[in-house]
């Protein structure tokens, strides 16, 4: 029933946060049985394997549930956008990118793609160009920002497995 998949869900949650990633994985497995937590359990399941430094099996089972059919929308772009940030820690820019887009192009306003879509293009920025910018602004190459926004945006990106492009870190 309901109950027992939320029980493995949240087992799942706890032996994650734990450090213990097998047992992990094997009650989000178990609590993928419940349709609605699906894909969600899958996002896990991939953060765990990631966790575990098996990036190649986080990339196939996030491909796989991107073959399922009957998923909401928001629950197909966040399995792409897990995937992406998974081609990007693996410095497979072309892949990364190519789902930055796609996922733009579904809702332009998820989970500020576009901005970390622009960073990764971003050449390093010299630090003229920094000084050149207005003051509180940061020119990364593709236009300017406040410092502020910049350094959220740096964050935002660093919390996503992304490599922090060289040269803005400093400001932050």
């Amino acid at each position: 029933d309901d109950d027992d998949f939320e029980t493995h869900y949240d087992l799942g949650i706890a032996y994650k946060e734990m450090g213990l990633l097998e047992e992990s994985i094997q009650e989000f497995r178990i609590a993928q049985g419940e349709r609605k937590r699906f894909m969600e359990c899958t996002a896990m399941i991939g953060a765990c394997l990631i966790e575990l430094g098996r990036t190649d099996d986080a990339i196939s089972h996030y491909q796989a549930a991107l073959e399922v059919d009957g998923a909401a929308e928001e629950e197909y772009l966040t399995i792409k956008f897990e995937l992406a940030l998974t081609y990007e820690g693996q410095g497979d820019i072309e892949k990364a990118l190519a789902l930055f887009r796609e996922i733009q192009t579904a809702d332009p306003n998820y989970r500020d793609v576009e901005a970390i879509r622009h960073v990764m293009q971003a050449e390093p920025a010299e630090p003229e160009m920094i000084a050149s910018a207005a003051p509180g602004m940061v020119d990364i190459g593709t236009g300017a920002m406040s410092t502020h926004e910049f350094c959220n945006l740096n964050n935002l990106v660093a919390s996503n497995r992304i490599t922090p492009t060289n040269g803005f870190t400093h400001l932050c």
